[in-house]
């Protein structure tokens, strides 16, 4: 009934370029509040409700109607992804952190981001040697290390994880 009111409503009103732009921008906003909600559900506790609300924005993301940049799109999907991640990552669901931080890591990479491509790398291979993914995990620390010494992260930080790479080594 409800599907039948839609079509009904969009056969009578004639679409402009107007209606279309008004439409981006409230799919954008939603995009956006949906984020902040998450993120603040995120520090509440509840990572799963949050990652609930982030593929919700990702189906708002990848909405036909949406047209946006590249550029733009790359970052929400930065946002989305890394919000995602993190809210795996509180609610110990290892298996879907990785696979969305991979997700986010082939964005980064795209992106010639190598600050936010090292420190995922990081984040990927602590989670992997946890899982007992060693071969997955020093790959990670591999690519990791010569990016944190080229964007210039600290020699303290960088330390760090090489004392952990060698002591997984």
């Amino acid at each position: 009934m409800l599907h039948e009111a839609l079509l009904f409503l969009f056969s009578v009103t004639r679409i402009t370029k107007e209606s279309v732009m008004n439409d981006v921008e409230e799919i954008l906003q939603a995009i956006f509040i949906g984020l902040l909600v998450a993120n603040f559900i995120i520090n509440t506790g509840r990572g799963s409700k949050a990652i609930e609300l982030c593929k919700e924005t990702l189906v708002l993301l990848n909405h036909k109607t949406l047209n946006i940049e590249k550029q733009l799109g790359q970052f929400i999907y930065k946002v989305i992804y890394g919000t995602m991640f993190n809210a795996y990552r509180r609610v110990s669901d290892h298996t879907n952190a990785l696979a969305c931080g991979r997700k986010l890591l082939a964005i980064h990479q795209e992106c010639s981001d190598t600050v936010q491509e090292g420190m995922l790398s990081l984040a990927l291979a602590q989670i992997c040697q946890r899982q007992s993914m060693y071969a997955e995990a020093k790959d990670l620390y591999e690519r990791a290390i010569p990016l944190m010494r080229t964007t210039g992260n600290s020699e303290k930080r960088r330390g760090n994880h090489l004392w952990r790479f060698r002591k997984f080594v």
